[in-house]
């Protein structure tokens, strides 16, 4: 057995001596490592992504309230209304006149039944100009 200290020989040891100041310029190079990352991480990255992608939903549902408004709005219209419209705003024909008293009909009638089939026929009336003669009714 020996006598004394030998470092290569204790259980648990670390092997030879290392130098102190080796290791020393070895951490603060480390340190210094972890330094330069953690002040190039930019701790609001992902809250401003988060705020980019909020913006974006809140454009869009905005856009989506628009539209459906503008739907809603649009199909709520008399198709009577519309078709009096058209022909009224091309120039003053015979249609207009025609036309107006359709319109009256749609909004007047004492029955509801024969007001839904007024409106029925001019939204018929609607689809075949813009099927069989190309004419977009606003």
């Amino acid at each position: 057995m020996k006598q004394g200290r030998d470092d290569e020989d204790q259980p648990g040891s670390r092997g030879p001596p290392i130098d102190q100041a080796a290791e020393a310029a070895r951490e603060a190079a480390e340190w210094d490592d972890l330094r330069r990352e953690a002040n190039a991480i930019d701790p609001q990255r992902y809250r401003k992504r988060g705020r980019l992608l909020a913006a974006a939903g809140v454009g869009a549902l905005g856009a989506g309230v628009v539209w459906v408004v503008m739907a809603m709005t649009t199909s709520a219209r008399n198709p009577c209304n519309r078709l009096r419209d058209h022909f009224c705003g091309a120039g003053a024909s015979s249609n207009c006149a025609i036309y107006e008293g359709i319109l009256a009909d749609s909004v007047e009638d004492a029955s509801s039944r024969m007001r839904s089939m007024v409106r029925d026929q001019c939204l018929t009336k609607i689809k075949r100009l813009e099927a069989e003669d190309g004419v977009k009714v606003p």
